[in-house]
């Protein structure tokens, strides 16, 4: 079984969470799963299965300001199932002129985040490269604000 790579969407408050289309998220997934883990250089172990746990937070009094990436725990041997949880404060979206784009490119922020640190030997500007393949253009022809039934962030799909 090949690698896989998938992210779950969490939002602390279904009011002000960013209103993006699940689309956005399966490209994310399918982009990581075939421009990285796929990419027979970087030798990524074929049982692995990557869970990203992305949550946009509201901004409280000594919560992060950044990309916040959860502390990593050492999963047990033989768990392929590796989660990660990352925390994307709404406040980083409060003055952006295209809240959209913001999303987006916030989205991908915390993948590079989450793969430099999970694939210490991937070559410095990596991601950074790799994200001038991404079809930003295709990404912004998505409907936003999407309805709330195609957002699906995990609590919607649990009503």
């Amino acid at each position: 079984m090949p690698a896989t790579f998938t992210i779950h969407q969490f939002a602390t408050n279904h009011e002000v969470r960013p209103p993006i289309s699940y689309l956005v998220r399966k490209y994310f997934e399918e982009f990581i799963q075939t421009n990285l883990l796929q990419d027979k250089k970087l030798q990524v172990p074929h049982e692995v299965a990557i869970v990203l746990d992305l949550y946009f937070v509201e901004d409280v009094v000594g919560g992060p300001k950044e990309i916040f990436l959860s502390p990593i725990i050492p999963n047990k041997k033989n768990q392929p199932k590796k989660p990660y949880m990352m925390l994307v404060p709404l406040g980083l979206l409060k003055n952006a002129q295209d809240p959209q784009s913001k999303t987006m490119e916030l989205m991908y922020e915390a993948i590079m985040l989450l793969c430099v640190n999970i694939f210490p030997k991937l070559p410095p500007n990596y991601m950074a490269n790799l994200g001038k393949k991404i079809d930003w253009n295709y990404l912004k022809s998505l409907p936003y604000p999407a309805p709330q039934a195609e957002q699906q962030y995990v609590s919607d799909l649990l009503d």
